[in-house]
Formats: C-alpha cells, sequence, structure tokens
C-alpha cells in the first residue's frame, strides 16, 4: 500500500470512527450482515428464480455468473494483493483486506438489479431504482469502514472491481440477447 493510500485510509478511518454510538453500529451491524454470507445466497436465490419466473433466462444466468464472478476474483484479488486488514475491528473479521467482498458482492448484486428494473421503469422510479441502489451500495461500505473491517479503499477497490463486472455481464447479455 503507498503512503498516500495509508494517508488517506487513515483520514477516513478517523473520521468515520469520530461519529461511533451503540446505535449506529447495530445499524452498521444489520447492514453489514444483510450482504454477508449468511443472507446473500438467499438473495441471490430469489433474484434468479424470479428472473427465471417472469422468463428471463438469459438475464438469471448472467445474475449467476456475474455473482459467481464477483466472489471468485475478489478471492482471487485479495490472494494476490495480501494486504493486511485495519488493527481496530468492531467485528471478528478474517482473510485479506482488499478489496472488500462485501462491497463487491453488493455492488453486482444491486447494480444488477437495478439495470434490470429500470428496463420496465418509467421517470421517477427509475431515478428512484437507481437512487435506492447508490444509497444501499455506499451503506454497505460505509459500514466496512465504520466496523473496522476495511480501509476505505479496500471498499473503494469492491465497488470498481463490482461495476467491472457488471459492465462485463451487459456486454455478456446483449451478445446473448443478439443471437435470441
Amino acid at each position: 500500500m503507498s503512503g498516500y493510500t495509508f494517508i488517506f485510509d487513515a483520514y477516513i478511518e478517523s473520521l468515520v470512527f469520530s461519529f461511533q454510538s451503540k446505535t449506529l453500529t447495530q445499524i452498521m451491524l444489520f447492514v453489514s450482515t444483510l450482504v454477508g454470507p449468511q443472507i446473500l445466497p438467499i438473495f441471490a436465490v430469489l433474484v434468479s428464480v424470479a428472473l427465471i419466473f417472469k422468463k428471463h433466462l438469459a438475464h438469471a444466468v448472467i445474475f449467476a455468473a456475474s455473482l459467481s464472478l464477483g466472489v471468485v476474483s475478489n478471492v482471487a484479488i485479495k490472494t494476490f494483493m495480501k494486504i493486511d486488514r485495519p488493527i481496530f475491528t468492531s467485528i471478528d473479521v478474517f482473510g485479506w483486506s482488499y478489496p472488500s467482498g462485501h462491497t463487491t458482492v453488493a455492488t453486482v448484486i444491486l447494480a444488477l438489479v437495478a439495470i434490470f428494473l429500470t428496463n420496465t421503469a418509467h421517470g421517477a422510479y427509475k431515478l428512484s431504482i437507481w437512487l435506492g441502489a447508490l444509497v444501499s451500495i455506499s451503506a454497505v461500505a460505509l459500514s466496512r469502514v465504520y466496523l473496522g473491517a476495511h480501509f476505505f479503499s479496500d471498499t473503494l477497490g469492491g465497488v470498481f472491481l463490482g461495476l467491472a463486472i457488471v459492465f462485463l455481464s451487459l456486454v455478456l447479455l446483449r451478445r446473448l440477447q443478439s443471437v435470441e
């Protein structure tokens, strides 16, 4: 990690920690748990089943593949980068820090769901869907920094990785749809 990244991460960490309270900690734990390994698979299955039920098989395949790619690429990058987690943490965490897996997966899921939903939405509904996705992704990233599980740069890396996977997924989806 470069000196500039460390200084920036330390500044963000001190800023976030200055807002700590019992209530906010409970909220951040809840947000972080929503995209954790206990709840995420259930949500992913529900989204996939809904897409299949709506006869959007290509969307369901892309969604499942994107989520899988998000998890696998995240683990591969963590293993390659080997960046330690923050020293002070409010939760039990293990493994390497960069990029944030919670943030990567939240970005992939919420951006793809937003894209799928906005395909049929109009006007203010589209804006509401995208604002909801943006706020949710930001809340996940903030929760990981607040709880001390990640540095800010870890969550930023998770967002960028997630967006790259979403972009790749959309390219593949367009190709699948052009073949049909």
